[in-house]
């Protein structure tokens, strides 16, 4: 009787344990599916071995001697700067001055600050710039004397001191001989075009110089925009006005309608092929410009056309890389990047780039799809572009601790990933290099979403912490409740808070704030209020006529025609449908509303090829197969 009781609780034991490994190995086979069936383990990364030899940061110069000095000085060393960098096609790698500023401003609380020689080092390391150039500029009477400090950041021993000395009035030549000295102490060789191009200043006046440094300072946008304005008619032969205008176009807050109706822009870009031909960095800033108005097919044939003629520029290949993203081109994108990052391997910043590129390419093969609901080649392609998407991130970080780029890549991969602990200390970091940032709050908190195992714990406590940081009642800090409540996958049940969420935050915005006011059209949308949301949805297209508020218009226009059958309503989504799917090819959905709108104007074998463009960017695109069965 005892043996048999045994040998009952030994066959017991054996059907536990071994219930308890299926279990088990059922378990982690579901959470290697949901994380794409990659390895457990983080990717290896160290910083590159290769180094750039011909990138170079140069940073603001300081001014003494006179009240003017300090204007002198700051114009000087950025003219300096952009004459190196293209003379027309580029001679040496630099950071595009808006991302400079950034870096002076990370490190130094103030994009107008000069580092010391040390810092200057520090930074140029950090940033990945072989070199970087540091200056002073002494004016006594009419004359300036230039000294300056040519080091190589990777050995700060190796390091040239040049000086010039000449006329305030004949800036001009002060430049090439300081050029000279540079392109000499960076052992760099240009071509006999090359030289003679950077042996030409890129102003004809000093005043041009003084008056670009006085509108660095001048808080006004309105009376900056002025100034660089009057930089271009009172010097239009200076390519480094021109540059100036349009650099401060294309990092100002101007919306799309503003720059496309701005006449005067519009013909100075028009006759640039006429009075700068083949300048490498005026052909970028005429491309970027058009990015700004959501042209990005126009755009896109103006980096490559860019790309052929000076394959060496990286500004190219990143604009390139930049439009793909835009587009959902994940493939073109990541081309690129990789390009941009062979150019300059040790800049944390390409990286950082690169990483979204595959960030692109992972989202376009998970195509809307949860990672468990994946077929096979969606998962493998997600897989292998979410780890290099990672692999790229921890790259650009471990070269530049600073690097806040990096640092979103590595939060949001580390959640789509389940590497969490790599989450919260990219959260941790980004808090430290830009609390200000409502994105910071909204990507971690994505995080904490039911659709994720979040509870209303973790998301309560990162509410308050963006209310501490952000300030409590501001509208970044509504933008962020609105935001994450808005992204539950049962968020039907909070659609009147997040409504009450987006008019406190538009009532506490100091100006009219783009994703609240988006936010709140898509919940009036949903809640049925049609004529507050076109109302809104008009507003906001005339206002910022990005592509978010055309598909945002063209979808209630769509919703309207099929309510009351009015033709009107359904061509003007037709056309707003197709500005987008030119812009944005890769957007299977896109296609579909086209078709949609195709289908409904009698014109069924177009509507057909929509479709089916549609299912040959997302096989399972449901919508697609759906409306397919209406017009074969």
């Amino acid at each position: 009787m005892k043996k048999s009781v045994i040998a009952i609780l030994i066959v017991a034991g054996i059907i536990v344990i071994g219930s308890l490994a299926i279990g088990g190995w059922m378990f982690y086979n579901f959470v290697s599916s949901f994380g794409g069936g990659r390895s457990r383990q983080l990717p290896i990364v160290s910083v590159p071995r290769e180094r750039s030899t011909n990138s170079l940061a140069v940073f603001g110069f300081k001014g003494s001697g006179t009240s003017q000095a300090s204007d002198y000085a700051a114009g000087f060393a950025r003219a300096l700067a952009e004459r190196l960098w293209c003379a027309p096609t580029c001679v040496t790698g630099q950071l595009e001055t808006s991302g400079l500023l950034t870096n002076v401003c990370e490190e130094l609380g103030d994009p107008l600050a000069i580092p010391t020689f040390d810092q200057a080092v520090t930074m140029g390391r950090s940033m990945g710039t072989r070199y970087v150039v540091t200056g002073e500029m002494k004016i006594t009477g009419s004359n300036a004397d230039i000294s300056m400090l040519v080091c190589d950041s990777y050995d700060s021993n190796l390091k040239t001191k040049l000086t010039v000395s000449g006329p305030v009035s004949d800036l001009g030549s002060l430049q090439t001989k300081a050029v000279v000295g540079i392109i000499s102490a960076m052992k760099l060789k240009p071509s006999g075009r090359q030289l003679n191009e950077l042996r030409t200043p890129n102003f004809s006046s000093s005043q041009t110089i003084l008056l670009y440094g006085r509108s660095m300072r001048e808080k006004d946008a309105s009376k900056r925009l002025a100034m660089r304005w009057k930089l271009v008619e009172s010097d239009p032969k200076s390519s480094f006005a021109v540059l100036r205008l349009f650099g401060y176009y294309y990092s100002s807050d101007m919306a799309a309608p503003q720059i496309a109706s701005d006449r005067k822009l519009q013909a100075l870009l028009a006759d640039i092929p006429h009075l700068f031909p083949d300048n490498s960095l005026m052909s970028w800033y005429k491309a970027m410009l058009l990015v700004r108005e959501y042209k990005y097919e126009r755009a896109e044939i103006e980096l490559f056309e860019l790309k052929k003629a000076d394959p060496d520029f990286v500004l190219a290949h990143t604009g390139l890389a930049y439009v793909a993203r835009l587009r959902e081109n994940g493939e073109l994108a990541i081309k690129e990047g990789k390009l941009a990052v062979k150019l300059w391997p040790d800049n944390a910043y390409l990286h950082a780039m690169l990483a979204y590129d595959y960030d692109i390419a992972a989202n376009n093969a998970r195509h809307g799809h949860y990672t468990i609901d994946m077929n096979r080649k969606m998962s493998s392609d997600w897989d292998r572009y979410a780890n290099e998407c990672l692999r790229e991130a921890m790259i650009a970080v471990k070269i530049d601790p600073n690097c806040s780029y990096g640092w979103h890549q590595i939060m949001r991969m580390g959640l789509a990933l389940s590497y969490y602990s790599e989450r919260d200390k990219a959260y941790s970091e980004l808090v430290r290099l830009t609390p200000k940032d409502p994105d910071v709050y909204i990507a971690y908190g994505n995080s904490f979403l039911p659709q994720w195992g979040g509870g209303s714990y973790e998301m309560n406590r990162l509410f308050a912490e963006a209310e501490a940081t952000l300030g409590k009642g501001s509208a970044d800090v509504f933008l962020v409740k609105a935001t994450l409540l808005n992204n539950r996958n049962d968020r039907e049940k909070y659609f009147q808070q997040v409504l009450g969420l987006c008019n406190a935050g538009i009532k506490a915005s100091k100006e009219p704030n783009n994703s609240l006011m988006l936010t709140k059209c898509q919940i009036l949308s949903e809640l049925k209020r049609d004529d507050e949301e076109l109302a809104l949805a008009q507003e906001g297209y005339k206002r910022w006529g990005s592509l978010d508020w055309s598909d945002q218009l063209a979808g209630l226009l769509a919703d309207k025609y099929y309510k009351e059958r009015k033709k009107t309503y359904l061509y003007e989504a037709y056309a707003l449908y197709s500005k987008y799917a030119r812009e944005v090819p890769y957007d299977p959905y896109a296609h579909c509303h086209v078709g949609w709108c195709l289908s409904h104007l009698g014109r069924r074998e177009e509507a057909k090829k929509e479709f089916l463009r549609a299912l040959e960017l997302d096989p399972n695109n449901e919508m697609a197969k759906e409306k397919m069965k209406y017009v074969e």
